[in-house]
């Protein structure tokens, strides 16, 4: 896996270090900042296939996911499609997450 993005870089886990967050938030003139982790289940319905481009796309894989091949991709999407059956509870996945609630109050 490539490793989290450095100091100003873009991503979804660009703000994956609360402190990071509220040194954002303040220098925009944002004040009270407060980041709350939360555990979550995220579920869908969705076909597997589906589910594991989004996964990839979203991850920190999506980069050399989308530089790779067509075939490889697909070759990935069925491996990560094989992995979310641990996570299968009927006709859903649930998978696990964690993110951030960010709260912050604006001055004006």
């Amino acid at each position: 896996m490539p490793p989290l993005p450095l100091d100003g870089e873009p991503g979804p886990f660009a703000l994956a270090d609360p402190a990071k967050a509220r040194r954002v938030l303040t220098s925009a003139g944002f004040h009270d900042v407060e980041v709350q982790p939360y555990d979550v289940t995220l579920a869908t319905t969705d076909h597997p296939d589906t589910v594991a481009a989004w996964l990839i796309e979203v991850g920190p894989a999506g980069a050399a996911y989308r530089a790779t091949p067509p075939p490889r991709q697909a070759a990935a999407r069925t491996a990560v499609a094989r992995l979310l059956g641990r996570y299968r509870a009927g006709t859903e996945y649930r998978m696990p997450a964690g993110l951030w609630l960010i709260t912050a109050s604006n001055p004006r």
